[in-house]
């Protein structure tokens, strides 16, 4: 009877530590996208995006990895969306407003904190602001009628 007590003991410490380790991985592959180098959140600034009511156009967002040198395609946004991620210092921002031509809107991150935009206007005139936190600083804003777009950031 204490052999069997053992052996099960034994084989559900086997099972659980299996499957500890099952969710852990899943959990690593889940943050793959916004968490490419390290998982230190110290290195990195949270970055939000909010296209606020009153407006009327398509936009995109790119920003390109300073530590990867990754560009990557975060996908169109329209109004009352939101967009969030988790970038190191040095990375650029793309955030692509089609309107009257092509309004491209430029930002770096420079600081490991948080910094949050908010989109507004018209799609012949957007506007940004930035509404809060020290993250992010305006590289450049142009307007282009090039059937190509924005260059990547």
């Amino acid at each position: 009877m204490k052999t069997a007590r053992t052996f099960l003991l034994y084989f559900f410490s086997l099972l659980s530590t299996l499957f500890a380790y099952a969710s852990e991985g899943y959990l690593n592959e889940a943050n793959e996208h916004q968490y490419k180098v390290s998982a230190n959140f110290d290195d990195r600034a949270e970055i939000s995006i909010e296209f606020i009511s009153g407006t009327g156009y398509v936009s995109w967002i790119q920003a390109r990895n300073s530590e990867t040198g990754n560009l990557d395609d975060y996908g169109r946004y329209y109004v009352g969306t939101f967009w969030k991620a988790y970038l190191p210092v040095d990375s650029n921002i793309l955030v692509a407003v089609r309107g009257n031509g092509v309004n491209c809107y430029y930002f770096r991150v420079k600081e490991p904190t948080f910094g949050h935009i908010e989109m507004g206007g018209g799609s012949a005139t957007p506007s940004i602001e930035i509404v809060a936190g020290e993250a992010l600083e305006i590289k450049r804003l142009y307007n282009t009628y090039s059937a190509a777009g924005c260059p990547d950031p």
